[in-house]
């Protein structure tokens, strides 16, 4: 195998019948593709169970997400939960929310920076956030009976009470760059090596330029870019044929076409196949189980990814499969196509979270809507009765000032006292956690209010780490991480880490 003119893959082969020698077209791309890994580098191989087929497919499909067949076609999902990052692009005080414990998991001396004011008095089971989360202190003042962290208020008007029952919380203490986009903080690409896949569409995220759909950096290992998705359109037009025939073709003339292409991309394959290589009859495979894949989904009005065509689904959104129009419409459907399996890792990214200045009330606001985000996706899942993790994370945060009172305003950026969070929703009961001396945080906030560098978590990048040891961990198969991330922790440290039983 060699390249021509350093672009196209080719190889040449002997027709066993004649002995005239043929040069076949594998591939675009610059190194010969041994195994599934290179395939999947090139482009051969795809997100998980299909891949585009050469030649005139190129022409009748979308080749940037077409997918593409690793063994068989009849491949499903990955099984494992779903994963969803929540990103608050400009630095939201979510430790004001979460009340951080020191080293000893005692509270701080005083909240004050946090604007919770001097002391440490905490709703510990706030009746309108309804949940506690296995006993974490939610913040609020508890002789006034009123809240301070508007997150869990959002979260308690989004997801029920029997969904929240499912849930359980993990807070992880970390200092992060401020107003910045270049935090190692996604777990998209160690989530994806886990195996993590979808049946129909790659990744899924709402912001470009980052590699992860959301305004963080990946962590540890570099995904696949994830497609961008600032309507339902765009998830839908990834599905269908390209140009003029999307449009100018009805289902039954699309699926005719491509029955014809079927036939030729058979003879493709046996040619390619007739080589005898691993690599041809892998390539026989790719050729025959795309174009059959593309046939199934030119058949139907819809393959299974409208979330509006599912009631429960549309009640927790607020939408109509009559209105595509709109965010929302946008966020749901990334979210149900999450959930269902059909894409792989899922993100989020709202934006208005550099908010210092804007006074408590807009602040408080802004804390809600991302509490609704996050109820609205457990709540999808309750719906569907799917597992599911969210990772919520904003780069950097803000502070009060010294002295300042209950609910005070955040008048400046103060990445030092950032956090992570994890959520984890089982339709079979909450997540059982560890109960031992680290509780439900990992990592700890010092008695000057800010996240220590000196914990099993002190850098972004670690802080992503743990999420993602406690995804496998949810998961059941936390024997993966020292194979995808080794020597990130030390061994002593992992007790901590994992915050899932």
């Amino acid at each position: 195998m060699k390249s021509r003119n350093d672009d196209t893959i080719v190889k040449k082969v002997v027709d066993e019948s004649t002995g005239e020698e043929r040069i076949i077209t594998l591939q675009q791309g610059h190194a010969k593709p041994t195994s599934r890994r290179d395939f999947l580098a090139t482009g051969i191989l795809g997100f998980s169970g299909y891949v585009l087929a050469p030649s005139i497919l190129n022409v009748l499909a979308r080749p940037e997400f077409a997918m593409a067949a690793d063994a068989q076609c009849a491949v499903s999902g990955s099984g494992m939960p779903a994963f969803i990052h929540v990103n608050l692009s400009g630095g939201a005080s979510l430790s004001s929310n979460a009340p951080p414990l020191g080293q000893d998991r005692n509270p701080l001396a005083k909240y004050d920076l946090l604007g919770l004011g001097a002391d440490n008095l905490f709703l510990t089971d706030d009746a309108r956030s309804h949940t506690a989360f296995q006993g974490v202190r939610l913040s609020g003042n508890k002789t006034a009976g009123t809240p301070a962290g508007h997150f869990w208020l959002g979260l308690s008007q989004a997801a029920s009470a029997g969904a929240l029952d499912k849930t359980s919380f993990v807070c992880v203490c970390v200092t992060s760059g401020d107003d910045s986009s270049n935090n190692p903080a996604s777990v998209i690409g160690l989530v994806s090596a886990a195996g993590v896949t979808g049946d129909l569409l790659p990744s899924l995220g709402s912001r470009d330029g980052t590699g992860s759909g959301v305004g963080q950096i990946p962590a540890i290992i570099k995904p696949d870019a994830p497609l961008v998705v600032r309507s339902y359109a765009d998830i839908e037009s990834a599905l269908k044929p390209a140009g003029s025939l999307a449009t100018r073709l009805n289902e039954g003339r699309r699926r005719k076409l491509l029955e014809l292409v079927n036939s030729l991309s058979g003879s493709q394959a046996r040619a390619v196949a007739a080589v005898g290589s691993a690599t041809g009859t892998k390539l026989a495979q790719v050729v025959e189980c795309a174009t059959g894949k593309n046939i199934e989904l030119a058949s139907k009005a819809d393959p299974g990814i409208d979330p509006g065509l599912n009631s429960a689904i549309a009640t927790v959104w607020g939408i109509t499969a009559g209105n595509k129009n709109g965010g929302t419409y946008a966020q749901a459907a990334m979210v149900y196509n999450a959930l269902k399996g059909n894409s792989a890792v899922t993100g989020i990214d709202l934006g208005g979270y550099d908010y210092h200045g804007a006074g408590r009330a807009a602040q408080n606001t802004k804390d809600a809507d991302a509490g609704r985000m996050v109820g609205r996706i457990i709540e999808s899942a309750n719906a569907l009765g799917k597992p599911v993790m969210i990772h919520v994370t904003s780069d950097g945060s803000v502070s009060s000032g010294s002295g300042s009172a209950f609910g005070g305003d955040f008048n400046n950026d103060s990445g030092n006292r950032g956090q992570t969070w994890i959520f984890a929703y089982d339709p079979n009961g909450r997540p059982a956690m560890k109960n031992d001396q680290f509780k439900h945080q990992v990592g700890y906030f010092t008695n000057g209010q800010g996240a220590t560098d000196q914990s099993a978590v002190g850098s972004v990048e670690k802080a992503a780490a743990c999420v993602f040891a406690n995804y496998l961990a949810f998961a059941k198969q936390s024997a993966k991480f020292e194979s995808i991330a080794p020597g990130v922790f030390q061994r002593a440290d992992m007790d901590e880490v994992i915050r899932f039983a």
